[in-house]
């Protein structure tokens, strides 16, 4: 079995923009889902690179800038065995999560913020840009201030290999500095080989307090749907809050759950497709 699962954030989505952000996660279904065949890693890049180039999502192209009117960027990527890229507060790079991936793969950390992540970006080749590409005034316009951050994916390769990705432009009007859930493994993405994965998105001070991603990994013996479902419900209990998540499993078993208003959501498997949430 292999499958894409992706999310496109959550939150109160505009009338206007719901049925682009489900066309918007379809897409990037597909274009994953052609990348398979490169291995789990490079689908799931793959995925959040589209996402980060397409306007109706915050992450890359039309992220929020903060008070200051700096966009400030998180990304993290993450295989099942263990090996781990972040970055977090970058700035002036048209994809993160080629950052993250450079980390991953050159850096022998885990882990890197600031002008260090966007200095190591560059000397591995990453695609700078200023900050005006980061931000579409329009687009920032239609999304009104209820939308929180993160669009995330799992791929499942032929091998029964897993990856998980994940790029977040941040929430609107934050501190400057302000660093969510996106770049810390096992509260937005995390993945246990042989059982399955998570991506989460929504308010990331939530999800890092309950690491929602492990969470519902843990639960994955219920089910993919139950897992996603009973994951939020325990945040609710310990801390409220508002957040989604997206769950495979390694029989390529998909289910998601949130509380927000909507995170519009998609996975394409060898069984079949799905999805919604907008």
């Amino acid at each position: 079995m292999v499958g894409i699962a992706v999310n496109g954030g959550a939150g109160r989505y505009p009338e206007a923009l719901r049925a682009d952000a489900i066309r918007g996660v379809r897409r990037a279904c597909e274009v994953g889902w052609d990348a398979l065949e490169m291995g789990a890693l490079e689908a799931a890049v793959s995925v959040v690179r589209f996402l980060e180039s397409d306007p109706n999502f915050n992450a890359g192209r039309c992220s929020f800038p903060n008070v200051d009117g700096t966009v400030e960027m998180d990304a993290m990527v993450m295989t099942d065995d263990l090996r781990l890229g972040a970055v977090a507060a970058l700035r002036e790079v048209r994809h993160p999560i080629d950052a993250a991936l450079a980390v991953l793969l050159h850096s022998g950390n885990t882990f890197l913020v600031g002008d260090g992540a966007r200095r190591f970006a560059l000397e591995h080749g990453v695609e700078p840009c200023s900050n005006d590409e980061l931000v579409s005034r329009e687009q920032l316009a239609r999304w009104g201030l209820d939308v929180d951050d993160t669009v995330g994916t799992i791929a499942l390769d032929r091998g029964g290999r897993m990856a998980v990705a994940l790029s977040s432009g941040g929430t609107p009007r934050k501190r400057p500095g302000r660093v969510g859930d996106v770049p810390l493994a096992g509260s937005s993405g995390y993945i246990v080989k042989g059982s399955g994965a998570a991506v989460c998105t929504g308010v990331g001070e939530d999800i890092m307090r309950v690491l929602l991603a492990s969470r519902a990994v843990a639960h994955l013996g219920d089910g993919p749907e139950a897992a996603a479902r009973r994951a939020i419900a325990e945040m609710v209990e310990l801390v409220g809050g508002r957040a989604g998540v997206v769950v495979m499993d390694v029989e390529g078993r998909v289910g998601a759950g949130f509380n927000t208003g909507q995170m519009p959501w998609a996975f394409i498997t060898d069984a079949g497709e799905g999805g919604g949430g907008a």
